[in-house]
């Protein structure tokens, strides 16, 4: 979905997409006509020692990885100097996994394997190369805003009785998903 938004900033040819799974690249090589790589971001970059792009977007992938800090070093190599990588993905830091645990909806399931928070992934970027210019947590598209005004609620949280709790929540950094914005140097 959204290589398919990004077909009207860029044209086909020069979008690829990359993911693990077969079926996935299959459906945006056949429907849309962008390159596909089926496999790991590393692997990608080791197939591709000469490829470099403006932008590389991870959405919901890097919890998923085997080897986080590998695949943030590749997906850095794969920009030019003054390219973007924009992160995004569960929040370790958020209000529903701090009260809930490993079971904040969020969280939980059986194929995250790796949980991180703004500091971490900010300290990885930046020694893979990257200047972190913006980041943010948000809960605005979460399926779980009800579930986080009831434990708001529940635990007596100032923020539950402010017009908004949920942008409290986000601008306290404790939002469901995090969002990040770096640079390559």
């Amino acid at each position: 979905g959204l290589m398919f938004a990004a077909q009207n900033h860029f044209e086909a040819p020069s979008l690829t997409g990359c993911d693990i799974a077969e079926a996935a690249i299959n459906f945006v090589t056949g429907s849309f006509g962008f390159s596909g790589f089926v496999g790991t971001v590393g692997e990608y970059a080791a197939s591709n020692p000469d490829r470099r792009f403006e932008l590389v977007l991870s959405s919901h992938s890097l919890e998923h990885s085997l080897c986080p800090k590998e695949d943030i070093q590749s997906m850095a190599g794969l920009l030019n100097t003054g390219g973007w990588l924009f992160l995004t993905l569960p929040n370790h830091d958020a209000y529903l996994r701090k009260k809930m645990g490993g079971y904040a909806p969020a969280i939980r399931g059986g194929n995250h394997y790796q949980f991180f928070g703004n500091n971490f992934l900010s300290k990885q970027l930046e020694s893979a190369g990257l200047k972190m210019e913006w980041s943010f947590t948000s809960t605005l598209v979460s399926p779980y805003l009800e579930t986080l005004l009831a434990k708001l609620a529940e635990y007596d949280d100032p923020r539950a009785n402010q017009e908004n709790p949920r942008e409290s929540v986000d601008g306290d950094g404790e939002g469901e998903f995090l969002y990040l914005l770096a640079q390559k140097l």
